[in-house]
């Protein structure tokens, strides 16, 4: 009952409360933000496989997040599939025009450039992600 008070819960149970939404926005966050600092770490110890999935875990959860976008491409030139890049820049570019109206920005642009024409990135590239 301290908690029902506590937290508003006293006026019935409904999944689409204010403070239910709050706190479910809060835990998405919170764990898109462990999946990020997650891939950045698995490209620091280069297990390429583990940031990979985990970078595919976080285009699920937000399938317009460019970062993950970003640090996916990275993994998969340090894992030798060069040639994944065209395909997951697609599949970006495709979520921002239908979710946003908008096309992927020049930093996502130029890593695709880069690591297309064979270059590897450098552990700045991605240590210096962020999610937004």
């Amino acid at each position: 009952k301290v908690l029902d008070a506590e937290f508003g819960l006293n006026r019935g149970f409904d999944l689409y409360d204010d403070l239910i939404n709050n706190e479910r926005a809060s835990l998405k966050k919170k764990f898109q933000f462990i999946l990020h600092a997650s891939i950045k770490l698995c490209l620091d110890i280069r297990d390429y496989h583990k940031a990979q999935q985990c970078s595919k875990k976080l285009i699920q959860n937000d399938p317009c997040c460019e970062s993950a976008y970003r640090l996916l491409m990275i993994a998969s030139v340090y894992s030798g599939n060069r040639n994944e890049i065209p395909r997951v820049y697609k599949q970006l570019r495709a979520e921002l025009k239908n979710e946003l109206s908008i096309h992927p920005d020049d930093a996502t642009n130029d890593l695709m450039e880069k690591l297309l024409q064979g270059g590897f990135p450098s552990k700045s590239t991605w240590s210096d992600e962020q999610l937004l």
